[in-house]
């Protein structure tokens, strides 16, 4: 027997094959309750084959209501089903009829009936445990919809073809479905015949591609700049403004990557079953601009170069150690066009990134031709080629995200220029509760087998989890949203905080109202499980109840919005959140837990009715009407990584005692102030100009004219931004009120405060930020503040 089948894995092409002929006999394993039949593994197989005889005997005691034993030796008289290397298959894979040779594949699975015997193998680990599900979801129509369920029928009789013959083997060796319910259950994974490194799956359930020491963005975990960027800052990249930044390395640099490949060599000393390692720059576009990173670019024909050369060293000078280690490197960013200069050595894995396409598009299509053409480029130059896909909304897990329509073709489209290994990330957090959980099944099974029909997968998880009654409206449901917005001619990116500039307040409202109606057609079904599907359905209402109370017509700012509407919107708030809670829903995005949108949700809804004044009323505001003018505190600013970044601290300079505190070792954001949306008003109406007023003091022992901090509105909508920055004495000695003049205040707008680092113990506070209207113009918000109308504001 081959080597490669006891061994492990080598990347494979797609090879499969199946045999069935119409007429022939039935190996009938159960017959009216009773069976002949034992399940077969041998005492030294792996822990995957043995999950797998367990699996099998409990699926078809499900299935049939017979618990067939399991042994480790067969019986001579025959009727036995063999799972995985047992001596009776290694003899049979020696038979040159059995063409046995695509067994060294990865992941490649076999069901042949022989002499009366099933065989159940595969290449090892995984190989027999997936032929196992293939055999249960394939032949005799189990179903395994999450990780919690599933359906398996009932019948009195199972049985198969005296003559198959499946064979099959997947053309990824690496295929990651990066969703919830696969990355925390690894019974789940196997099922979805998932094996990514972000999934923790023990040897048991078929271990995983693990890849050692971090999946991506590993420079700085490499070469961590706490240890090596005091003694050789020239290992680091020079910014545009000729600092080294400890943030990301430079790649030309011959002693870094001396120290980077003894780094890499003492991890695989470390780790002798380590198969991959990545070494890739850190995310976002800063790159070296150093001379010599600037020729290589030159040389090479890309900005890529620099890296694919650092990593490329490394390979080489590891390849006679480690003959079976990869290493892989990031195209992304300003690292994904290829240097087509440079070649790419066979022990480099690359993995290029979809971050930039536009998601409701296939990426053949002319809109996505620079990713399309990235893909079919990086094949000339290298032998081995990963993707990572985007298929979550970032920012905003809980709302529609229509990029579903392509996804088959997408990894159709990789299958046909000889991807190895894909993985899809989705969202991770919702439980069952985002944006769809018909999406990562059907990922799943492409994965598996791009040659599937996407639409037909859509249908029958659509009609079979939330029933036939409903699966075809929840369709055309999917499809119109796929049709509304490829209608607005926008791009649709994987960072989108809501729905608001595609899905109409209207179509919002048609679809809620579609959701009442299938709850009607399901009346019809039996009492059980007319309420499993009433529950699965509610959960998928979800993403568009968000998307209601995230328009801007249900926003408390709204001046139209009455206060039965307010009540009632929050009321449905609190039923989708019991739903979180009951779900185990621990995120609303890529960053925050599900806590920033309990904290968010409610002050989006409530608007001024949130709002608290400290009583001080700055003489800016001195005769402007009490209900013209509108103040927030700590209590509304939205902190980013609070406990580090920021802090929240008593103040007694504050009127409200408490303050916002910045660390000072880093530059970004402390905090969000996310400003009033008012675009549901009536648009003949003046879009309301205002002033805005931030409350800033600093405290240290600092030079008077050290830059300390920078105050900026940031409008998402249009990208742009307005800053100012500030000394240390512009700021020293009590709070100061920092002007930002003239905002015409619309949505996805923000005020931040972020620290310029300085390290040297400054401290910056803020307690407050005023919007004023300008002198010259109206005020457009005439609602009063209602102190306790907010329940349990306190």
């Amino acid at each position: 027997m081959r080597k490669g089948f006891r061994k492990g894995f080598s990347m494979a092409l797609l090879l499969g094959s199946l045999s069935l002929a119409g007429n022939a006999a039935a190996l009938e394993i159960v017959k009216d309750g009773r069976s002949d039949y034992v399940i077969v593994v041998a005492a030294d197989a792996i822990p995957a084959e043995k999950t797998a005889a367990g699996e099998l005997q409990k699926y078809i005691q499900q299935l049939a209501g017979v618990k067939l034993p399991i042994v480790n030796t067969p019986r001579k008289s025959g009727h036995n089903i063999l799972l995985g290397c047992t001596p009776e298959f290694l003899a049979l894979a020696e038979d040159p009829a059995l063409d046995a040779e695509w067994l060294d594949k990865a992941d490649s699975v076999l069901l042949t009936v022989h002499g009366g015997n099933l065989f159940i193998s595969g290449n090892r680990p995984r190989g027999t445990l997936y032929a196992v599900y293939t055999l249960l979801e394939d032949f005799w129509g189990v179903r395994f919809w999450s990780a919690r369920e599933e359906s398996v029928p009932s019948t009195p009789r199972l049985e198969l073809p005296d003559n198959l013959a499946y064979r099959y083997a997947p053309p990824f060796f690496s295929r990651e479905t990066y969703f919830t319910d696969p990355n925390t259950n690894p019974a789940f994974a196997a099922k979805l015949k998932s094996n990514g490194d972000y999934q923790a799956i023990p040897p048991e359930w078929g271990g995983k591609v693990k890849y050692q020491n971090g999946f991506c963005h590993t420079a700085t975990i490499l070469l961590p700049p706490n240890r090596y960027f005091a003694e050789h800052p020239d290992w680091y990249a020079l910014d545009e403004s000729g600092k080294r930044n400890p943030e990301q390395l430079c790649w030309t640099n011959p002693e870094m990557r001396r120290e980077l490949t003894e780094v890499v060599r003492n991890i695989l000393r470390k780790h002798p079953d380590a198969r991959i390692i990545a070494i890739d720059h850190m995310d976002g576009w800063l790159r070296c601009q150093c001379d010599d990173c600037r020729a290589l670019e030159a040389e090479g024909g890309s900005p890529a170069a620099p890296v694919v050369s650092a990593v490329n060293e490394v390979a080489g000078a590891i390849a006679g150690e480690y003959p079976d280690v990869l290493i892989e490197t990031l195209a992304y960013l300003f690292a994904q066009d290829p240097p087509m200069k440079l070649k790419v050595r066979d022990n480099v894995l690359i993995r290029l990134c979809a971050f930039l396409n536009d998601f409701s598009r296939s990426y053949d299509s002319d809109v996505n031709a620079d990713f399309r053409d990235d893909l079919k480029a990086w094949p000339q130059i290298a032998d081995k080629l990963a993707i990572w896909d985007y298929l979550g909304n970032y920012t905003n897990f809980m709302i529609p995200h229509p990029n579903i329509r392509f996804l088959g073709d997408n990894i159709r489209l990789y299958a046909d220029n000889h991807v190895a290994a894909v993985f899809s990330q989705g969202d991770v957090g919702t439980g069952n509760c985002g944006d769809f959980l018909l999406k990562g099944w059907v990922v799943g099974h492409l994965l598996w087998n791009p040659q599937l029909d996407q639409r037909a997968l859509m249908r029958e998880f659509l009609d079979g989890y939330y029933s036939p009654a409903v699966g075809a409206r929840l369709l055309e449901i999917t499809d119109q949203l796929c049709d509304d917005f490829e209608a607005t001619g926008l791009s649709l990116g994987c960072y989108r905080f809501d729905a608001n500039d595609w899905l109409s307040y209207e179509r919002i409202q048609e679809i809620l109202r579609a959701f009442s109606e299938m709850e009607q057609l399901l009346a019809a079904e039996p009492e059980a499980e007319r309420q499993v599907y009433l529950e699965r359905l509610r959960r998928a209402r979800l993403p568009f109840e968000v998307a209601f109370l995230t328009s801007a017509e249900s926003c408390g700012w709204n001046p139209a919005l009455s206060e039965e509407q307010y009540r009632d919107n929050l009321q449905l708030w609190k039923e989708i959140r019991a739903i979180y809670e009951a779900n185990r829903v621990t995120n609303y995005n890529e960053a925050n837990l599900i806590s920033l949108m309990d904290w968010k949700m409610p002050r989006r809804l409530a608007g001024p009715r949130f709002l608290r004044r400290s009583g001080d009323v700055p003489e800016f505001c001195a005769g402007v009407p009490d209900d013209a003018w509108f103040e927030f505190s700590v209590n509304d600013f939205e902190q980013e990584k609070p406990g580090s970044r920021s802090f929240t601290v008593d103040d007694p300079a504050s009127p409200y005692g408490k303050a916002l505190r910045t660390a000072d070792n880093h530059a970004d954001r402390a905090f969000d102030l996310w400003l009033p949306d008012w675009s549901a008003a009536d648009p003949a109406e003046a879009i309301p100009h205002y002033d805005v007023f931030v409350s800033v003091r600093a405290e240290g022992e600092l030079s008077d004219d050290t830059p300390v901090a920078r105050v900026a509105l940031h409008d998402w909508t249009r990208r742009v931004e307005r800053s100012t920055t500030y000394s240390f004495g512009e700021l020293k000695g009590g709070y100061h009120w920092l002007t930002i003049e003239d905002v015409e205040v619309g949505p996805r707008m923000i005020v931040y405060l972020a620290p310029l680092k300085t390290d040297q113990g400054a401290s910056l506070f803020v307690d407050r930020i005023i919007l004023r209207p300008r002198p010259d113009g109206e005020n457009f918000f005439t609602g009063k503040l209602d102190q306790n109308l907010l329940e349990g504001n306190q």
